[in-house]
């Protein structure tokens, strides 16, 4: 997970019991609700994928931040001319063949752009506040005697924030 519990509670200002896996039910779901939205794993891992190109030499990964191609195969053909544009490899020669093999390394490391692990964070954060028999919900009233009511459960204004990471399929 890219969130320790330590952060959580530092965000947070809540401590957890010793031996409680709770927090991390909290980071994990949040981290799954960022995968969700942005189309992809977050942290680096390798890949084998197949690919088909049809007169074309871009081959769309399906995941941010390539790092590393450790091998290219068309055909059974090692192919090394080619280079990296964050989701994509572009070949230097238009392909047409259904057996394009990739091995690649993607997602991020130590490079995690801040955002993403703040929404991680906050969303976390939220999901913790809905724990003890508490609603997702907060209100305000004003004044004049009117109350509005906010729900925490929608992620949207926070995960807009990853917009520039997001992989649109």
């Amino acid at each position: 997970m890219i969130v320790t519990k330590e952060e959580l509670q530092g965000y947070t200002g809540v401590e957890f019991e010793s031996g409680n896996n709770i927090a991390e039910l909290f980071i994990g779901s949040a981290q799954n609700i960022v995968e969700n939205y942005l189309g992809y794993e977050i942290e680096s891992k390798e890949y084998t994928k197949h690919f088909a190109l049809h007169t074309s030499n871009i081959i769309k990964c399906g995941v941010k931040n390539i790092t590393n191609v450790a091998e290219i195969t068309i055909d059974g053909t090692l192919v090394e001319d080619y280079y990296i544009n964050d989701d994509k490899i572009i070949l230097k020669q238009p392909v047409i063949s259904d057996n394009i093999i990739v091995k690649f390394t993607a997602g991020f490391g130590t490079d995690l752009p801040a955002i993403i692990k703040l929404t991680v964070l906050r969303i976390s954060a939220l999901l913790q506040t809905e724990s003890n028999n508490n609603i997702g919900v907060s209100g305000k009233s004003f004044m004049d005697g009117s109350r509005t009511f906010i729900s925490f459960t929608n992620y949207d204004k926070y995960l807009i924030a990853c917009a520039n990471y997001r992989i649109i399929r």
